[in-house]
């Protein structure tokens, strides 16, 4: 017998599979049905029997030891869809006590935790395949490979090599013409949108939930896997890594670091309105009307202050912002940043901080050291790993189109609390995705919490239409009226000039008025005259200042 690879650095796949049941022993926590962490547990343990096959462990993995040897093109079936083919379904049944929805979800979820456009191809034509391969005779070495290596192997008083056999059921129709997608549900493609909609909506989720969770510490075993020195680390190291799955990190007093921040801003002590509006909810999904300035982001913070929060915003500068202000009240080890250029704004972050603790002003250089912690930072975020995630939108809604790779994050949504800023600066056909996601977030149990100055009807009413009335609406302006109704925060004054006026007379009033301590913006209908203006007030202020 031979012993099966993982992967091309010689993980067996045994090793890699206790590692990933590692990794959803940290976050099983967030699975309360049973029956439910028992099927992803079982996803978890079948999902790379595929990998058995010669040609991907001698073609792909570079196994060149494994027997049996027989290769060929036409044995090469996508290994997540092969990997059906090595599973007991009469005896993986009667483990679930004849659930036959999960035993079909634990299917979809094996075969396809991974997609490609290669295996679209075994999914629908598979008959010369498999055909070819029961020419080969390497299925009976290929299972004594498999019950070789997972061999003793309990997982909940469940025996392992008690699934693990030829599935004679799907062999035997593909043998006959019909295709891998005639036993499955899939999880992608509009293709195949009729078998997704023979399912209720708690089907749907449990279908999501146990691919997602297999996904994830899939995901993230293979990502840590990948250090070079992996197979050379401790027990001990390995499992510090494994729990990184899912960071945690002591929060501590988040109230008390709010009011402290406020205080060294203000000078003054001051009373968190958001505590008190948040001690009366009903409804953990919550709308907020709030006028800028107000403390919306502080409400956020306290708003799911223990447990994941993933922070949206429209615009990378802003999440910037707001990623240094959530390190101060969080900790810095419990806030990661997740946008196009996040590495880069890493890099950067960290190069200051070390410039800080030097207090010295000198010039820096990259070292690996920095260079290999930023790496750290940003695959971790990537990773979903830190529990306060602050990110542009498109990192995360058009997940909301149900890509590949999207039950990741919908099971990672299904604890988390998903928090919408500005929801007014994304455009029409941007702002119906963001409602689709927030559907899809109440729809898998996660909770949401949409901020905003001002709220787009048509927004409100499609959310409406979406979930009913499953939210709370709260409004700051209704709530404090007379407070708001008094606090007058800018006043402008008009001056129109018209196409006949020279330069000169604007130029002279705008600095007449900057030399009065105003603050003077001028608007003009054409870039050649804006750019004569701006040379004029330059040529003139003298000292003023003015804006660009």
């Amino acid at each position: 017998m031979s012993r099966t690879w993982a992967k091309s650095n010689k993980i067996t796949l045994r090793q890699h599979v206790l590692e990933i049941l590692k990794a959803f022993e940290v976050l099983d926590d967030k699975v309360k049905d049973e029956d439910l962490k028992k099927s992803i547990k079982l996803a978890i343990i079948l999902h790379d029997l595929g990998k058995a096959l010669p040609y991907f462990q001698i073609m792909v993995l570079k196994n060149k030891d494994y027997k049996p040897v027989e290769i060929n093109e036409y044995t090469n079936i996508y290994h997540s869809l092969a990997s059906i083919l090595f599973i007991n379904e009469e005896k993986l049944k009667s483990i679930l006590n004849h659930d036959y929805e999960l035993f079909n979800y634990i299917l979809s979820a094996v075969a396809f935790h991974h997609w490609k456009d290669s295996l679209e191809k075994d999914l629908l034509y598979t008959t010369e395949k498999a055909q070819a391969l029961k020419r080969s005779n390497t299925l009976k070495g290929v299972i004594d490979n498999l019950k070789n290596e997972f061999k003793d192997m309990d997982i909940d008083s469940i025996n392992i090599n008690d699934i693990i056999d030829f599935n004679e059921i799907v062999f035997n129709g593909l043998l006959n013409g019909s295709s891998f997608i005639d036993y499955l549900i899939p999880l992608y493609r509009i293709d195949y949108l009729p078998k997704q909609l023979e399912l209720d909506e708690e089907g749907k989720r449990k279908l999501i939930l146990i691919s997602g969770f297999l996904q994830r510490c899939d995901h993230y075993v293979s990502f840590i896997e990948n250090q070079e020195d992996w197979l050379e680390k401790s027990d001990e190291e390995k499992h510090r890594e494994i729990e990184k799955v899912e960071i945690k990190c002591e929060k501590g007093d988040v109230a008390g670091r709010i009011k402290e921040h406020i205080k060294k801003k203000t000078g003054s002590e001051v009373r968190l309105w958001q505590e008190d509006i948040l001690k009366h909810l009903q409804n953990e999904n919550v709308i907020l009307e709030a006028p800028t300035g107000s403390g919306k982001t502080e409400f956020a913070f306290l708003w799911k202050r223990d447990s994941k929060l993933i922070y949206t915003l429209p615009l990378r500068v802003a999440g910037e912002q707001i990623f240094s202000r959530a390190q101060d009240i969080f900790g810095e080890n419990c806030v990661s940043i997740l946008h196009g250029d996040a590495d880069v704004f890493l890099l950067k972050e960290l190069m200051k901080r070390r410039k800080e603790n030097i207090k010295e002003e000198v010039e820096l250089e990259v070292d690996p050291e920095i260079h290999q912690e930023t790496l750290r930072i940003y695959n971790l975020s990537r990773e979903l790993s830190y529990p306060v995630i602050i990110s542009t939108g498109d990192q995360f809604f058009p997940y909301a189109l149900r890509p590949p790779g999207y039950p990741r994050i919908y099971a990672t949504l299904s604890y988390s609390g998903l928090v919408i800023d500005e929801v007014q600066a994304y455009d029409p056909k941007a702002s119906a995705i963001v409602v689709k996601f927030i559907e899809d977030t109440v729809r898998m149990e996660g909770k949401f919490l949409l901020m905003t100055a001002t709220l787009p009807e048509h927004i409100k009413k499609e959310i409406e239409n979406r979930i009913g009335n499953d939210y709370e609406h709260i409004n700051i302006y209704e709530k404090f009226k007379d407070k708001y109704e008094r606090v007058k925060k800018h006043k402008i004054s008009l001056e129109r000039f018209n196409k006949f006026d020279k330069y000169e007379k604007i130029v002279d009033y705008a600095i007449k008025k900057a030399k009065e301590g105003k603050r003077v913006l001028v608007i003009l209908n054409s870039v050649k005259k804006a750019e004569e203006i701006y040379r004029k007030l330059e040529e003139k202020a003298k000292g003023i200042r003015y804006i660009r």
